[in-house]
C-alpha cells in the first residue's frame, strides 16, 4: 500500500472513530434526560439536600465539580451540565399532585409512572396535538381525581374531547342565555388551540401555502375522521 493510500485509510479510519464517539457521548446525553424526566419530587429533594445522584447515571457518568457537568465515563469528554436535573422539576411536581390524588385508585404504587404516562397520552390524543400546559394538566389532575382514573381511562377519545372542548368555552357555557350550547364555536375554539401549537415550519410542511380556512378545515375533518382504533 502506498503512504497516499495508507493517509486516506487512516483518515477514514479517525473520522469513524470520531464520529463514534460524538455518538456515544449523545446517547449518554439522551439517556441522562430520560432518567432526569422521571425523576420525582422526593428524587429532586433528596439531589438538593444530599447531592444523591441517580446511580443510574453514575454507571457511566462522573460529576465534574468544576465544570459543574456530568463527564463521560469512557471519554473523559463533558455530556451535559448538571442543571438538567432540575430541567423537568414542574413535571415532577405535577406527576406527584396526580399521585397524591389518585392513590385511593391505584392498587400498585409501583405502576404510577406507567399510569400517569398512559394519562398523559390519552389527554394528548382527544385534542390531536395540542401541548399540554402546567394550567390544562392540573385540569385534568382534578378531573380524573374527581371521576376516577378508571373511569377516564375507560372514556372514549370523543368523550374527553367534548369534556376538553367544555372547558375550553367555559365562559360561553356558563354566561350563554341560550338554551343550546354553541357547539360550532367550542369546536373551532379547540382546533384553532390546536393549529396555533404548530411551528411556522411543520404547518409550511403539512400544509402547503393553503389558507387558514383550509387549514382550520383539514383540521376539523381530521378530527371527524380519527377513529379511538387508530389512536390507541
Amino acid at each position: 500500500m502506498s503512504k497516499e493510500d495508507w493517509e486516506i485509510v487512516k483518515a477514514d479510519y479517525e473520522e469513524r472513530i470520531k464520529e463514534e464517539k460524538l455518538q456515544r457521548l449523545n446517547d449518554e446525553r439522551d439517556k441522562i434526560i430520560e432518567i432526569v424526566k422521571r425523576l420525582e419530587v422526593n428524587d429532586l429533594n433528596l439531589i438538593k439536600s444530599e447531592g444523591k445522584i441517580p446511580d443510574t447515571i453514575l454507571v457511566f457518568a462522573d460529576v465534574d465539580s468544576e465544570s459543574l457537568s456530568f463527564v463521560s465515563k469512557e471519554y473523559g469528554e463533558s455530556i451535559i451540565g448538571l442543571d438538567i436535573l432540575f430541567k423537568y422539576e414542574d413535571l415532577a411536581k405535577l406527576r406527584n399532585d396526580f399521585y397524591r390524588k389518585l392513590f385511593p385508585f391505584i392498587q400498585t404504587p409501583s405502576a404510577l409512572y406507567d399510569k400517569w404516562t398512559m394519562c398523559v397520552h390519552k389527554i394528548k390524543e382527544s385534542t390531536i396535538k395540542s401541548e399540554l400546559t402546567t394550567e390544562n394538566c392540573s385540569y385534568w389532575i382534578d378531573k380524573i381525581n374527581e371521576i376516577g382514573y378508571d373511569n377516564f381511562m375507560n372514556m372514549s377519545i370523543g368523550e374527553i374531547t367534548d369534556m376538553w372542548i367544555e372547558v375550553l368555552s367555559g365562559s360561553t357555557v356558563s354566561n350563554s342565555t341560550d338554551d343550546e350550547f354553541d357547539e360550532e364555536h367550542a369546536t373551532d375554539m379547540v382546533l384553532n388551540e390546536m393549529i396555533e401549537s404548530f411551528d411556522e415550519e411543520e404547518l409550511d410542511e403539512i400544509m402547503g401555502n393553503k389558507d387558514s380556512d383550509d387549514i382550520m378545515s383539514l383540521v376539523k375533518n381530521e378530527m371527524m375522521n380519527i377513529s379511538e382504533s387508530e389512536i390507541l
